[in-house]
């Protein structure tokens, strides 16, 4: 079963790549699949356009990334980070209110 991430990045890459995203496995390298950096920009953005995230995706981690694997772990920390700094501040407004 896939990770919520997992299922959005493999959905997004096949569509960019205008494949079926059942052909995408975590040990593909970005190579084989004839990705780019711009390419694999293009599909950063369109996450950040669905997850609505508050911080930029860490585009420069993306460098390290040869794997779809290493993609989708990236996109799992960038979410959860993402959603802790969502909690962080909301907890920060009630004290400030409750003040």
């Amino acid at each position: 079963m896939k990770s919520p991430s997992e299922a959005l990045v493999y959905g997004l890459l096949a569509s960019h790549l205008q494949i079926d995203a059942e052909w995408i496995v975590n040990a593909d390298r970005f190579v084989e699949l004839g990705l780019g950096p711009l390419d694999l920009v293009l599909v950063v953005l369109r996450i950040e356009d669905l997850c609505g995230g508050e911080g930029g995706f860490p585009l420069a981690e993306l460098a390290h990334a040869t794997t779809v694997g290493d993609f989708v772990a990236l996109v799992d920390r960038w979410m959860e980070g993402d959603t802790m700094t969502q909690q962080v501040r909301a907890a920060g407004s009630r004290r400030g209110s409750a003040a």
